[in-house]
């Protein structure tokens, strides 16, 4: 009975939520996420998805494929570049402004955090399906 307005983080990015809550209980609830796969829009973004939804059937239900395929493909740029401790590799990271990537391109800054317009927010509908709300 406690009409208030529920909002959470990313970890609420994947349908178990709704699957847990039920529809009705999700319904209304706000998470800022990274984009979900079906809402990239670069061109890595649309040919993974098409790949995925070929073999599989369906997209991905969460964004956590994606963002691990992003992390393969910057340590494969980071290697490919003779960095070949963790130590260089973290130094070559910090550099990394826009690497393409399946979610948009990638870089860091000096501590290390992805720079750039990146996270979204979502909002569970009466369904239970998550809709973009803003970029």
């Amino acid at each position: 009975g406690w009409d208030v307005p529920m909002m959470g983080g990313d970890a609420a990015n994947h349908q178990d939520l709704v699957k847990i809550a039920g529809p009705e209980a999700a319904a209304g609830y706000f998470f800022v996420s990274p984009p979900l796969p079906q809402d990239m829009d670069t061109d890595e973004a649309k040919n993974f998805l098409k790949a995925f939804k070929d073999r599989y059937k369906t997209v991905p239900v969460s964004v956590w494929a994606v963002l691990a395929g992003d992390a393969y493909k910057v340590l494969e740029a980071a290697i490919a570049e003779g960095n070949d401790d963790p130590e260089k590799i973290a130094e070559w990271l910090k550099q990394l402004k826009e690497l393409p990537t399946l979610s948009g391109k990638m870089g860091f800054d000096e501590k290390g955090d992805r720079v750039g317009d990146f996270y979204r927010i979502y909002k569970v509908n009466n369904a239970g399906k998550f809709e973009l709300q803003a970029r």
